[in-house]
Formats: C-alpha cells, sequence, structure tokens
C-alpha cells in the first residue's frame, strides 16, 4: 500500500538495468561494488549465503508478479492500510491536532462505500494542498499516485461495482470494449503491463540462475563459505548448521536440482532447551541467523524450524527487557576503512 503496482514495476525495471551492468561469474554477483562506477572492488569475492539470499528473493519476487497477472491492478485495502501507516506517521510528526482533519477523512474513507472511498480521499489530498511538513508531502505523493492508478484501470466501473471483486489485469486484458473510451484505454494498460510483467520475470529468473555446484564439498555435503575469484581459491570454512541463514540457500540450491537433499541433512543440529522449550542453537544467536530466512521460505506449524524461531524470539524479547535494550540483536556493521563511505 506504499506504492502503486506501476511504481514497484517501474523500481524492478531499473534495478535490474543496474543489475545487468555488473560484472558476474558464474551468475554470481560480487559482494563489493563501487556504486558510483559499478565497477568490482577487490577481492572479487562470491558469498554462498549472499548469493543463496539473493537467489531466493529473486525467485520469490517473480513469483508475487506472476500472481499479479490474476489480481486487481489495484488493491483498495492494502492502499488504505499504507495511507494509514503514512498519516501516523504525519501525526507523530506534526501533532495528532494539527492532522485531526485529515485523520477523519481518513476514517471516513475507509469505513465509507463506493464512490464515496474517493470523495473522502480527494478530500484529504485537498487539506494536504502544497504542504511540506514533515510526511505530508509523502503522503501527498501516496494519494496522487493511488488516484492516478485507480483512475486509469478502474475509472470505467460504476460506483455500484465497487464492492464486487476488482477485474483482473488478465480478464481486462481479454476483454474487447469498443463502445467505451475509458474501458479501452484500460484494455490497452493492462496488456502493456501483462507484457512488462512477463518481461521482468524473465529477467528476474535469468538473474537467480546461479551456479552453486562449484562451491560444494562432496564430501562434507556442505557449502563453503565463499570463493575468492581473484586467487582462484575456495574458503576453508563451511556452513555447517540448520540455524543460520545459509539454510535458504541450500534450500533454493535444492529445489533448482544443483544440490541433492542429503545438504540439507548434513547442516548441524545443535539441540537446546530455552524457558521449557525445544530449539536450536546458532552461532551468535542474532535474529537474523533465526528469522532471515523464513522471509521467503515456506514455515510449516509445529515444526522444529517454527519453534527454533519462536523460541529465539521470545528469548530475544525477554533479554532486553532484563538488560533495558531493545530486543532483536542482528549483525550490523560497516567498513571504518572504507575512503569512499
Amino acid at each position: 500500500g506504499y506504492i502503486t503496482q506501476g511504481e514497484v514495476l517501474l523500481r524492478t525495471s531499473q534495478t535490474l538495468d543496474t543489475l545487468d551492468k555488473l560484472e558476474h561469474y558464474r551468475g554470481h554477483l560480487y559482494n563489493w561494488y563501487d556504486t558510483r562506477t559499478l565497477e568490482p572492488l577487490n577481492p572479487r569475492y562470491i558469498s554462498s549465503v549472499d548469493s543463496g539470499n539473493f537467489a531466493g528473493h529473486l525467485l520469490t519476487l517473480s513469483t508475487g508478479l506472476h500472481l499479479w497477472r490474476v489480481q486487481p491492478a489495484v488493491n483498495l485495502p492494502q492502499w488504505l492500510t499504507g495511507l494509514e501507516d503514512t498519516l501516523y506517521l504525519a501525526e507523530n510528526k506534526n501533532g495528532a491536532a494539527a492532522m485531526a482533519k485529515l485523520r477523519e477523512s481518513w476514517t471516513q474513507a475507509s469505513a465509507a462505500q463506493g464512490e464515496e472511498i474517493f470523495v473522502h480521499l480527494r478530500a484529504m489530498r485537498a487539506l494536504i494542498a502544497t504542504s511540506s511538513e514533515g510526511y505530508l508531502p509523502r503522503l501527498a505523493e501516496q494519494l496522487d499516485a493511488g488516484l492516478a492508478e485507480w483512475s486509469a484501470f478502474y475509472g470505467w466501473l460504476s460506483p455500484e461495482a465497487y464492492h464486487e471483486p476488482l477485474p483482473s489485469l488478465l480478464w481486462l486484458a481479454q476483454q474487447d470494449a469498443l463502445s467505451s473510451p475509458q474501458l479501452s484505454r484500460a484494455i490497452g494498460l493492462a496488456r502493456q503491463r501483462l507484457d512488462i510483467i512477463g518481461e521482468l520475470e524473465q529477467r528476474l529468473n535469468d538473474h537467480a540462475h546461479m551456479d552453486f555446484r562449484f562451491l560444494y564439498d562432496t564430501n562434507t555435503h556442505l557449502l563453503t563459505v565463499g570463493y575468492n575469484c581473484d586467487a582462484h581459491k575456495m574458503d576453508s570454512g563451511k556452513y555447517d548448521l540448520l540455524p543460520s541463514e545459509i539454510r535458504l540457500t541450500n534450500y533454493v540450491t535444492i529445489a533448482t536440482n544443483q544440490l541433492p537433499q542429503k545438504s540439507w541433512f548434513a547442516l548441524g543440529r545443535l539441540f537446546t532447551v530455552i524457558d521449557k522449550q525445544p530449539s536450536l542453537m546458532s552461532w551468535s544467536g542474532s535474529m537474523f541467523e533465526y528469522l532471515m530466512p523464513q522471509l521467503v521460505m515456506p514455515a510449516y506449524p509445529d515444526t522444529l524450524l517454527v519453534q527454533m524461531c519462536k523460541t529465539a524470539v521470545d528469548r530475544q524479547i525477554a533479554w532486553g527487557k532484563e538488560n533495558n535494550v531493545p530486543w532483536g540483536i542482528s549483525e550490523s556493521a560497516y567498513a571504518a576503512f572504507d575512503l569512499n563511505q
């Protein structure tokens, strides 16, 4: 709900345009590039875990875009939720009293039906006018973009049809409406958008196609930490724990028939009990190791993976309370010796 479908597609295309310019090795990106020239920085290094994370998220994004084909171009509930989040930030910045009329308009819009929704949203936009305070310009951008997207794809709908499921991109693209210029434009836009989605799917899948086989040790059935392309040398260290971010790399490589299933079972499982609940120990106990793969991996109830993540989160929350610090610790660092930081 923060940006429109069209903006997502544009940003994805622009990101892939940049990725196309970067030097690769056997489908992998290197760990470091100059962000201005896009030249690789030495040493040219491939990280098994970073590549696996990247591949997994590229495939997830590709699948998500594919599903958009059979979904509406505008998800009205999500859009309203995104607007409320930005309004909440504006209230925190400018004060709830100053935002009272905007809050009233949003409340009316979220409770309204049919055309009344857009009457109240346009009223919100009029209240913001040209204000440059805090988050109001961002709220105005969200309103403008969303209203334009709605008008382009669904401006032809009668208000009575708003409460029904909105036509999908695929449905629109399959129509033939010579009698309605507005619908004809929506049909043309839907066909154009489907073409863009199809192209982006292919590009995402192409970038996700990386060769992990040379990073795999057939004796230990483990992935090496990484590969130094300049020295043509494999790291001696291996990823050997299931509660780590490497499990997403293993999952992706097994799913794409690059590694055998035994590589999953070769990952270590160091059992422990935390607050009478079973769990697995990671290297450092950080949330990154436990939760990051779950962003895109399936999570099945009452399994060890789900239980270990829940136990780790509960323990982090308790530790934060005990020490009066924010919970959810993960690794975070930057190169202090980087002259270009």
